[in-house]
């Protein structure tokens, strides 16, 4: 049986249906968690997830194989996922479901900008509480201090040759991953996905809802394989 680690807000069935087992986390400082909620928390918080599944597959009633770890995400959730994955050669793939490009999306803002699109993510002025311990200016001072980093294509190098599949809305979040391609392509100049040496392709289409932090709301998505032979799937 494959051990299956996925970094977002509810478990897909269908994935265990087909025989995945599916481990799913919620950062500290969510949704009434213990601790406090920041970006670097969100990264230590799946990396120590991976450790619990490799200490975990030393008992063999288990049945899990460390050695087949796929890490998925939603919105925040894909980005810890590319972000995560690029610093493991052993997790085997990655799935970026509306992944959002921290760098580029909040990072890249001035501070006021900045500010006002992490609240309008996360409903603090509306009056939500669903994140402990931070602000809105406190994640945007974050991400603006790693905006040069934490972006999807600096991950694009360590992601090549792996499988991957980026599923995306009508936020804009995969077109700014296609856009940032251009500049981190290899050499070979063949099509690909977050500038990976060969197409992506999709073996199962993903039409469930997901909602998290960091989302645009719900979604529910088509295919769509472009021209350079990528597969996606966006909301209409």
């Amino acid at each position: 049986m494959q051990a299956r680690l996925e970094v977002v807000g509810a478990p897909l069935p269908r994935g265990r249906r087909a025989g995945w087992n599916v481990l799913t986390i919620h950062y500290r400082g969510s949704w009434g968690g213990p601790g406090s909620f920041s970006f670097a928390h969100c990264f230590e918080d799946a990396e120590a997830a991976l450790y619990w599944i490799r200490e975990a597959a030393r008992d063999a009633a288990l049945r899990l194989d460390p050695g087949r770890i796929v890490l998925a995400g939603h919105s925040m959730g894909g980005f810890v996922a590319a972000h995560v994955a690029a610093g493991r050669s052993e997790v085997q793939g990655a799935a970026m479901i509306s992944g959002v490009d921290l760098g580029r999306s909040f990072g890249s803002l001035d501070w006021n900008r900045a500010v006002a699109r992490v609240d309008d993510n996360v409903g603090t002025g509306a009056g939500l509480h669903i994140l402990a311990g931070t602000s809105p200016g406190a994640l945007a001072d974050e991400a603006r201090s790693n905006a040069d980093h934490w972006r999807l294509a600096n991950y694009a190098a360590c992601l090549a040759g792996r499988k991957l599949l980026l599923v995306t809305s009508n936020d804009g979040s995969l077109r700014g991953a296609m856009r940032s391609r251009a500049k981190s392509r290899p050499s070979t100049g063949r099509g690909s996905s977050l500038a990976t040496s060969r197409p992506i392709t999709a073996t199962r289409t993903i039409a469930s809802r997901f909602r998290s932090p960091f989302s645009a709301g719900w979604h529910r998505s088509r295919r769509r394989r472009n021209s350079a032979g990528v597969t996606s799937y966006e909301a209409p």
